[in-house]
């Protein structure tokens, strides 16, 4: 049995300690709940912690890239919308994100409405996904809640059908 998870609405990666407070503060006063990261290996590890709604992740960091951050979520499968923020103007990043499904792109410095807009959409995707992923499991569940009954039918039928009472004789 998985233990669940508790969930977060975002997790914020950057490997500048002040963007990270910024996008902090800016999740902060939209009542967000998040927790940050200031590398690809300590995401990651979060990921594992929680449930996230969205990630908004720099692309390029020491360590743990945002889009080898992108391919760990996908191989846990884990799928928080990835929002990328980038400094830096490389189609060739950008095409790999977009390839690993990458949920958005904003450049820095990044414009505060904008930001708002992409994390608002981002949220409600994730959590429109995770809500989906829970009927299928539950789905999932009663099906092979089913398929037992089923089997165990099938199994009380063949000993009933297997059973001969001893008839008395008298």
């Amino acid at each position: 049995m998985e233990i669940e998870k508790s969930k977060r609405n975002l997790l914020i990666v950057d490997d500048e300690p002040e963007i990270v407070d910024i996008l902090a503060n800016f999740a902060t006063r939209y009542g967000w709940t998040f927790e940050t990261a200031l590398d690809g290996e300590a995401a990651l590890g979060l990921l594992q912690q929680f449930d996230f709604f969205a990630i908004l992740s720099d692309i390029s960091m020491p360590k743990l890239t945002g889009i080898e951050l992108l391919r760990h979520a996908n191989t846990l499968k884990i799928a928080s919308p990835v929002i990328f923020l980038t400094a830096y103007d490389s189609s060739n990043q950008v095409k790999e994100a977009l390839r690993l499904g990458a949920f958005d792109f904003l450049a820095k410095p990044f414009d505060r409405e904008e930001l708002a807009t992409a994390l608002a959409r981002a949220i409600e995707y994730g959590k429109r996904n995770l809500r989906l992923q829970l009927q299928v499991a539950n789905l999932m569940a009663l099906q092979d809640d089913n398929e037992q009954y089923q089997a165990e039918s099938k199994m009380l039928g063949l000993l009933k059908a297997n059973h001969h009472p001893k008839k008395k004789t008298g």
